[in-house]
């Protein structure tokens, strides 16, 4: 959806300037994660959650009826930190202009201020989903002024990570090497649930869509030619349809399995209109937010990356 920017004046002498027919090309950002990702809120700017690798159910966990029971192992249990990360866009606007538009001094002017807000709000929303993909993570430091959040793709790197080769990848190689990694994460405790997604950038995706075990891709028949559209379930052969989506922000070397589920975006503060800066006939506004991503069982995610 593009931003048709009105009529606009010369700030300075007041004179139009014919910017009707133009459209600043703003569109409607895709943020997968922000948009999918259930919400939880937090009190801190760093939190923290535990994990427990799941063990293979075996024959010691059948007991006989009326047994006695004895004590077993315990599970490994983990604990995650986390850093909540600020992120921020800023505008300014000339308060004199801004009043005079606002009153409908200038025919035909609207306020440059609410435009700006509206573009600043769709990059903050983009950044936000940058850092939940990419999120470097901080080294020990929490201190809300350098604590940056670590992303799903630095998170995963801590559950079944391995490595593959760009050159046979969209061969059966390729797939086979998937296939293994599935398997690990699989028994790790992870893609256990209804729900398996993977994520990759565009160009690694059409590679994937060339798999053996790829879903028959949806195709309209149109006199002797054939439309096919986007390949979107890949079928593994051990756990069956997984979700295939290429994501913008991703990696091309970077191939990130998840249970799409578990995903949470954690929330210190919502995205918010402040004053940053006021000065004689200006203002410095900027839209803010103080946010974080949680995965549940780190142990249970993948993440493969191809070189080559």
């Amino acid at each position: 959806m593009a931003i048709q920017r009105p009529n606009q004046y010369d700030d300075t002498a007041m004179q139009k300037r014919a910017y009707i027919d133009k459209l600043s090309l703003i569109t409607t950002v895709v943020t997968p994660v922000y948009d999918i990702a259930g919400r939880i809120e937090v009190s801190n700017t760093t939190f923290y959650w535990n994990y427990t690798s799941i063990t293979v159910p075996s024959a010691t966990d059948a007991k006989s009826y009326g047994a006695a029971l004895t004590a077993g192992n315990p599970e490994t249990e983990y604990q995650f930190t986390q850093y909540v990360e600020q992120n921020a866009k800023t505008w300014s606007e000339n308060t004199v202009t801004e009043a005079v538009a606002r009153k409908g001094g200038l025919i035909g002017r609207t306020s440059e201020s609410v435009t700006l807000e509206k573009e600043r709000r769709e990059q903050l929303k983009y950044a936000d989903e940058w850092s939940f993909i990419n999120g470097a993570g901080a080294a020990g430091d929490n201190t809300p002024t350098v604590a940056t959040m670590k992303g799903l793709l630095v998170i995963a790197a801590s559950g079944v990570a391995t490595t593959g080769v760009l050159s046979t990848w969209s061969t059966t190689t390729g797939e086979d090497d998937m296939q293994t990694h599935l398997i690990a994460i699989r028994s790790a405790g992870g893609l256990m649930g209804a729900r398996k997604l993977i994520y990759t950038s565009h160009s690694t995706k059409i590679l994937i869509s060339k798999w053996q075990g790829r879903a028959t891709a949806v195709n309209t028949m149109a006199a002797d030619q054939k439309i096919y559209g986007d390949v979107r379930i890949w079928d593994s052969e051990p756990l069956g349809p997984i979700q295939l989506e290429g994501h913008d922000l991703c990696p091309a070397a970077d191939i990130l399995t998840i249970n799409p589920d578990e995903i949470k975006v954690a929330v210190l503060e919502e995205t918010q209109k402040k004053i940053n800066k006021e000065v004689a006939l200006s203002k410095e506004w900027t839209v803010e937010n103080l946010m974080s991503i949680k995965y549940g069982p780190v142990a249970s995610m993948g993440l493969m990356v191809i070189s080559g």
